[in-house]
């Protein structure tokens, strides 16, 4: 969903710090010797994809000339070179049309054919595209198939995205300086107009500037009406906007919606409410593990404050052990008749049962171990796995 400038957005939800003993301070026990550790937050990986924002995508065959119309046009320097591939990454570039502002223009590494199916650049580039809202297709006039050059981006386009092929376009024929060139410009523009079905064809050469200023004039006014008229349709409204998209239609005097409504995110499904733990929020299970060969027992509050109890004092074990029995897992650990000193697991903590401790009647439930010991290390190999990918 699109975005204010300044908006944040809470992809993972950090942990909350844990209580000092004087929360849990009484009239009977005015020092307590409890306190909890911090929670631990939510884990997420996150695939990111970044695609670039410009108002005009300059796409074209390797080698026509739209790293040069880019650095003709705007103050951005890009590699320019006579063999294919120069560019082997997107360039940004402003064009200013006026004082009331202009265009950013963005430099599309060379399509060749498959660039749809992964071969040469393309598809690692084909994706920007979709972040554009109209396109400046750049044909050399000096190929030895211009048209043939034309209809293979074309196609490209469309086996990428039928949105992609479908988004707006102006033809640039460049090199219309080189003589041979210039001999069959006329017929070249009259059978491009044909294929694009429009007009707007138009000769220019980058190394001249020959029609360069008046062409990106044209482009300027072209692109505003385009994006007035998308605008007032409620054409883009389901994919991200653009931010100049949105200067420029509110400076027309349109409206422009802040954000789009969809469907919300549930980012903490899991959350438990807030309060003292009681039986009837969660149904309370023991089941046994095959692979620690011992009991564990399942229930969000409980396993919520084992995780957060620091057991080095008898008191935090006191404190767990009354959780067990405001929410039932007492009474679910004894209909199991799971036998004295068996071991039993929440969360990854290990404890011995003892329902039958003389004088401790709530101490079912002696401390052995910490199970997260080595977890360090398998954390380590997750993140080294996932950066291979």
């Amino acid at each position: 969903c699109p975005f204010r400038p300044g908006q944040t957005l809470r992809v993972a939800k950090g942990g909350r710090g844990g209580k000092g003993n004087a929360v849990f301070k009484t009239h009977s026990n005015t020092a307590p010797w409890i306190f909890e550790n911090g929670e631990k937050g939510s884990v997420r990986w996150i695939d990111l994809e970044i695609k670039l924002v410009s108002d005009i995508g300059i796409i074209g065959v390797p080698n026509a000339g739209k790293s040069s119309l880019l650095s003709a046009v705007t103050q951005k320097r890009a590699k320019v070179a006579a063999y294919p591939f120069t560019t082997t990454k997107p360039n940004l570039g402003f064009y200013k049309a006026n004082e009331h502002g202009g265009l950013t223009l963005a430099d599309v590494p060379g399509l060749i054919e498959g660039a749809s199916e992964g071969r040469g650049m393309g598809i690692k580039f084909l994706r920007h595209i979709q972040r554009c809202r109209t396109l400046i297709h750049v044909v050399s006039a000096d190929s030895e198939d211009p048209l043939g050059d034309f209809d293979q981006i074309q196609k490209e386009l469309a086996n990428y995205s039928a949105e992609v092929a479908a988004k707006p376009q102006v033809v640039a024929v460049n090199k219309a300086d080189i003589p041979e060139a210039a001999e069959r410009m006329p017929e070249l523009l009259r059978a491009l107009r044909k294929r694009c079905g429009h007009s707007r064809v138009f000769d220019i050469s980058v190394a001249t500037r020959y029609h360069v200023d008046e062409f990106m004039k044209r482009v300027y006014k072209w692109h505003m009406s385009v994006v007035k008229e998308q605008g007032s349709e409620g054409v883009g409204e389901d994919e991200a906007n653009l931010v100049g998209d949105s200067r420029i239609l509110q400076q027309l005097g349109a409206s422009v919606p802040e954000i789009v409504q969809q469907e919300r995110v549930v980012l903490d499904e899991d959350e438990i409410p807030k309060g003292r733990p009681q039986k009837g929020r969660f149904t309370p299970t023991v089941e046994w593990d095959v692979i620690e060969e011992c009991w564990r027992m399942k229930h969000p509050e409980v396993e919520k404050a084992a995780e957060m109890t620091n057991f080095n004092f008898p008191d935090a074990l006191e404190r767990l052990n009354r959780i067990c029995k405001a929410t039932g897992m007492a009474d679910i650990l004894h209909s199991k008749n799971i036998g004295e000193g068996e071991w039993v697991i929440v969360g990854n903590h290990r404890f011995a049962y003892a329902p039958g401790m003389v004088g401790s009647e709530t101490r079912m439930l002696l401390y052995e171990m910490d199970m997260d010991i080595g977890m360090d290390e398998v954390h380590e190999e997750e993140e080294e796995r996932w950066q291979k990918r």
